[in-house]
């Protein structure tokens, strides 16, 4: 698993902070605003996942989606 520079408190460096982003498990768009790494327990087991942490470009609906989940967003041609 390829992961980005640890910047502390679980968070981590990503290509695509900063820009939008889909979110192909919630079928929406957001500018992604932080990856970090929880460990979760389950099945008898620890195991880390990467989370994205995405924002609603108008609006300040934030929400998270594994990061497996996000494509870049190809930016609007100029009409």
């Amino acid at each position: 698993m390829n992961r980005g520079k640890p910047l502390g408190l679980g968070h981590e460096t990503h290509p695509l902070i900063g820009q939008l982003v889909r979110d192909t498990k919630h079928g929406t768009c957001g500018i992604l605003q932080a990856v970090t790494a929880e460990c979760r327990y389950s099945n008898g087991g620890e195991h880390t996942v990467r989370t994205a942490w995405l924002k609603s470009p108008p609006a300040a609906t934030e929400w998270d989606t594994p990061l497996e989940a996000i494509r870049p967003e190809p930016a609007e041609a100029p009409a």
